[in-house]
């Protein structure tokens, strides 16, 4: 079992949660993504919606260069 704190360790046990293992975090092993963030941020810059319903669908303006692969 992971290092965790003593009453979140009992609260799991309590409510029969089965407690996931995950590989320790090595950044040579888990290279970033930042570069599609940010590219992704060009593109929804300027960009309002109106409400949370808006978030799903896609922008009728254009939001700038598409991200490298992806085609019309």
């Amino acid at each position: 079992m992971p290092h965790v704190a003593k009453v979140v360790k009992a609260d799991s046990q309590e409510l029969d949660w089965e407690v996931l293992m995950h590989p320790s975090y090595r950044p040579d092993l888990a290279p970033t993504d930042y570069h599609l963030f940010r590219s992704l941020s060009n593109q929804m810059r300027g960009l309002t919606f109106k409400n949370e319903g808006n978030l799903g669908k896609k922008p009728t303006s254009n939001p700038g260069p598409k991200i490298s692969g992806e085609t019309a």
